[in-house]
């Protein structure tokens, strides 16, 4: 057991998106390895699942969709050759599986209830939109990576929680007073920041974060 746990810690960690590894787990997947599959799907598993919530589908929705998306990447394993689109093959696939869900709501929205009617999620998903916006929170979160741990937690309960916690949730974890959350916000932004500079982007060439429930991003 201890064995397979650092076998899959190490090819969990790889960055997600490395072609030359991503087809070396592939290839480990279709000669029948389990622990391959798991990592594979562990890799991109908080992708997949960040599209349909960012676009208001419930998390039982989301849980759907990601069955989905997981059944349909390992039926088509095989045809894909060319593991650099691995990633792009997911966002448009899990889009697509939004917009199947979507209209499927919106037929049945007529025989649904007051309550029920209301999970129909309105609007357009646009693929290439929700890909920049995907491409762009990947490259936040591997900067996110070398932040220190408490200003990484900070951000991803700020910014990336669905749903978004208070003030008050996230000093009651941190064991502070919620007034002190909006300075530590500020510090680990801009620590977060100079990362990216040495990236040579700007937060706002890396897409941004949005605005948090409670506070503005001034």
């Amino acid at each position: 057991m201890e064995l397979r746990a650092t076998v899959f810690e190490t090819l969990k960690s790889t960055t997600p998106g490395s072609a030359a590894d991503d087809q070396e787990l592939i290839r480990r997947c279709l000669n029948g390895e389990e622990l391959a599959w798991e990592c594979l799907v562990e890799r991109y598993k908080r992708l997949i699942y960040s599209i349909p919530i960012k676009n208001g589908y419930q998390s039982s929705d989301a849980a759907d969709i990601f069955q989905s998306v997981c059944l349909d990447l390992l039926e088509s394993l095989g045809s894909l050759r060319d593991s650099t689109k691995l990633k792009t093959w997911l966002i448009t696939v899990t889009v697509r599986k939004c917009i199947d869900l979507r209209e499927k709501m919106s037929r049945e929205a007529v025989t649904l209830s007051e309550g029920e009617a209301d999970r129909v999620v309105d609007g357009r998903l646009d693929i290439s939109r929700i890909s920049l916006e995907v491409e762009q929170e990947q490259v936040i979160r591997e900067a996110m990576k070398k932040l220190p741990l408490r200003c990484a937690t900070l951000i991803q309960h700020l910014f990336f929680d669905e749903p978004r916690l208070s003030y008050s949730e996230i000093a009651k974890r941190f064991g502070v007073s919620s007034n002190s959350i909006g300075p530590a916000r500020d510090r680990c932004l801009e620590k977060l920041k100079d990362i990216l500079g040495g990236a040579g982007l700007t937060l706002g060439e890396a897409g941004g974060l949005k605005k948090s429930s409670h506070e503005d991003l001034s």
